[in-house]
């Protein structure tokens, strides 16, 4: 996943042109605004949804401590 934040119009554009912006996703090419820091917390909230949702659909396996402590008493 690339998420691009507080990206010119312009660049936009040319992101659009090359084929890249279709590449990427819309969705993950925030532009500028003028509310200082928008953009970047915009994508800060996506990144965090896509890792719940990586979380969810494939469980963190237990690591090497954990497996000998749950089978051993």
């Amino acid at each position: 996943m690339l998420i691009l934040a507080d990206v010119d119009p312009v660049v936009v554009a040319v992101l659009k042109r090359s084929g890249a912006l279709q590449a990427i996703g819309e969705e993950y090419v925030l532009t500028s605004t003028p509310r200082l820091m928008e953009a970047e917390e915009s994508s800060w909230m996506i990144a965090q949804q896509w890792l719940v949702q990586k979380t969810e659909s494939r469980p963190i396996p237990a690591t090497a401590d954990e497996s000998s402590t749950n089978g051993s008493s």
